[in-house]
């Protein structure tokens, strides 16, 4: 009991101390604030000078700025001069100033605080608590992580840093806080978003863009000017999006966040880039996945599993085509699905199938996209092997090849991205381009059976179970393999807790979802914007799908009796390629596996030394994934494939790890020290490459998500 009381009496001093530390920093930069007001002056110089000297930069730099402010009028901001406070920008809407005195001194101060109270959005990264440890990947990021996370213990960095990696200013107004940043800091990537371009030509006359340009130019930093509203906040958050992948994704991992100045249109879209912005670190992939990707499609094609070529086929043009998925909505529409079986084609999509079969409906064809042995493991728990033998296969050359002879007959579809991809492609006298690519198919399977579909030309599409979320707590259909068949839901293979969002639904108001949902219901709303021909008519109770029609099964017509039989029979006719031995001779020829441990080698070398600079750790990072994107377009292009996800990963903990102390000594040296466990990874990857690059999936992890 006194051990206890003692505990507790301890914690409590610790969070005192806490409570009182940041206090005294706080009144400590307040002083100083205060301190700077006083003894602040102004800048002296001519407004029309600078006005033309920033324009004379922006016409070498910028043309189009140059061009598109030449003859600017002004239509809500305009500047005036007050008497006690010189010079400010003032708003003929709202009929108040923007600034709370004049714009040099506002804006110094402002930059000022943030520089000891910064603003910024890094990876959570948290002790990897996965089973799985079979994953090159898994352990050597789990030894990654730990090692940052034991050095935020010591210290963590709480002041804006000398070097930036990445710096996302929302809001110029006046633009003098990026002067005063540029002086003190070094950015290497800037994000200049000002959605009232009123704001950023007066910014033209108080602030010396020429200074600006001229020092990011010689940093060699990248400049992303992003100047008018945009059309919508999501494209705005695209639009950053964009730039990540330009400058390095893993950059995204650790970016500071300046708002300047408040403003409705400014205000809504801070807050959806912020909530969205986890989504620049989503879909990096890893080595193991990449490897898995050449061997599995290695063995399908030396089982003969034919490939999808490109159609599309005329004939399916009209055909109805019913994508079946696990959703808990699907139990409400199972009749309508039952009712209209011999008159649309129906694609069970991944676990669906075992719903499917408990319902007594035979789909057409099954979809999977999944490449690790726990998808066999799912098909078998049908438990039915005659039922899943009279259905046909439609799954990405990267799915485990023990799952197509289950089937009746298969195809294999090419992903773009993948390194088993790249590889087949570099072989021409295959004929690669009469081959369908597959893009926007993860990362569920109905994204995977939309993308299949689209190809083979079918166009009117009605989707069932395809909830994207689920109202309620109910997450799948009631006949599900992720239930048990005693209790219905005791027994619980997935785990809904952890859903953390809200959208809108599709017959409902709002419906529960997680990041992976979401994600799905977003690629799926992207690839229909991109396919206008394509007629979706959504059936499901769960997210809304824009691009979609929300319509229950009830109010649908009566669809046409179908001669099934022959259209199955014409897609496997006139929409597969034949696997010949001189694709699989050629894809093991392009292997290049002494080139692949060149460049482990030269990966492995620039972690031997301390970088004498922030600057220079972040230029090896960037470097090394350029070398990457540089065979893209070559004969080894599947290397970038092969590396590309798992050092976006550790390049993330990396910068994380630069940017967590206030010495910058101390940030090499850890950065250093993390570099070895990186060149062990790297060392790894390069050996099984060598030794076994042929690599297939073949430990059944059910009984991880089973428990």
């Amino acid at each position: 009991m006194k051990d206890s009381l003692d505990k507790n009496i301890q914690a409590q001093i610790e969070r005192l101390e806490g409570v009182q530390k940041v206090l005294q920093k706080r009144v400590k930069l307040e002083r100083e604030l205060q301190s700077l007001s006083d003894n602040f002056m102004s800048p002296d110089f001519d407004l029309e000078a600078r006005f033309q000297s920033n324009m004379n930069s922006f016409l070498s730099f910028y043309p189009d700025i140059y061009h598109s402010f030449l003859n600017y009028k002004l239509e809500r901001y305009e500047l005036r001069f007050d008497e006690e406070f010189g010079v400010n920008i003032f708003d003929t809407q709202t009929k108040k100033y923007m600034y709370a005195e004049n714009v040099f001194k506002s804006s110094y101060l402002q930059y000022k605080r943030f520089k000891s109270e910064p603003q910024y959005i890094k990876n959570n990264f948290a002790e990897r608590e996965e089973k799985i440890d079979r994953f090159l990947h898994t352990r050597y990021l789990k030894k990654l992580t730990k090692f940052y996370l034991e050095g935020l213990e010591e210290e963590e960095l709480d002041k804006l840093p000398n070097t930036i990696s990445s710096m996302l200013i929302f809001g110029i107004g006046a633009g003098s806080h990026i002067e005063a940043m540029l002086e003190e800091h070094r950015v290497k990537n800037l994000y200049l978003y000002e959605p009232h371009l009123d704001l950023f030509y007066l910014s033209l006359f108080l602030t010396d863009w020429t200074k600006i340009l001229e020092q990011l130019n010689a940093d060699e930093a990248q400049l992303h000017l992003s100047l008018g509203e945009a059309e919508s906040d999501k494209e705005l958050v695209k639009e950053i999006a964009d730039v990540f992948i330009k400058i390095g994704r893993f950059h995204a991992a650790h970016s500071y966040i300046y708002v300047h100045y408040t403003d409705k249109i400014l205000t809504e879209a801070v807050a959806e880039v912020t909530k969205r912005f986890h989504e620049n670190m989503l879909g990096f992939g890893f080595y193991d996945d990449a490897l898995m990707s050449v061997g599995h499609f290695y063995y399908n094609m030396k089982n003969s599993v034919p490939l999808l070529k490109s159609g599309p086929l005329e004939s399916l043009k009209q055909v109805p085509v019913f994508l079946v998925a696990n959703g808990p909505s699907l139990d409400n529409d199972i009749e309508f699905v039952r009712a209209m079986q011999n008159r649309a084609i129906i694609i069970s999509c991944g676990s669906a199938i075992g719903a499917l079969h408990k319902y007594q409906i035979t789909p057409d064809f099954h979809c999977e996209m999944e490449r690790c042995l726990i998808t066999k493991t799912v098909i078998d728990a049908v438990d039915d092997p005659e039922y899943v033998k009279s259905i046909n296969l439609l799954a990405l050359n990267t799915v485990q090849p023990e799952v197509f002879p289950l089937f009746k007959r298969s195809i294999q579809a090419m992903k773009t991205g993948e390194a088993g991809t790249a590889l087949y492609i570099q072989n021409k006298e295959s004929n690669p381009s009469s081959l369908a690519y597959l893009n926007y198919c993860n990362p569920t399977v109905s994204n995977c059976a939309l993308a299949f579909v689209e190809k083979m030309g079918f166009e009117s599409v009605y989707l069932f179970g395809v909830d994207m979320g689920y109202v309620g707590s109910q997450h799948h259909s009631k006949k599900s393999i992720y239930y048990s068949t005693d209790s219905g839901s005791d027994r619980k293979l997935y785990d809904a807790s952890g859903s953390e969002l809200q959208v809108a639904g599709n017959f409902v108001e709002t419906v529960n979802t997680d990041l992976i949902y979401n994600y799905s219901r977003m690629v799926i709303e992207e690839f229909l914007r991109l396919q206008p021909h394509l007629n979706v008519v959504n059936c499901s109770n769960g997210a809304n799908i824009k691009g979609t029609q929300g319509i229950h099964s009830r109010d649908l017509p009566e669809l046409k009796e179908l001669d099934k039989n022959t259209i199955v029979e014409s897609i496997f006719s006139k929409l597969t390629k034949p696997i010949s031995d001189t694709d699989l001779k050629t894809f093991e020829n392009n292997l290049h596996q002494e080139m692949f441990a060149d460049l482990c080698d030269l990966i492995v070398e620039k972690f031997d030394e301390i970088p004498d600079s922030k600057d220079a750790a972040i230029a090896v990072l960037e470097e090394q994934l350029q070398r990457l994107e540089g065979f893209n377009a070559s004969n080894v292009s599947h290397f970038n494939d092969l590396l590309r996800g798992s050092l976006l990963h550790t390049h993330s903990v990396l910068l994380n790890i630069l940017n967590s102390y206030n010495s910058e000594q101390d940030s090499l040296q850890r950065f250093t020290e993390a570099g070895k466990i990186v060149q062990e990874y790297v060392l790894e990857m390069k050996k099984e490459y060598l030794e076994s690059p042929f690599k297939i999936d073949l430990v059944d992890d059910s009984h991880i998500w089973i428990e």
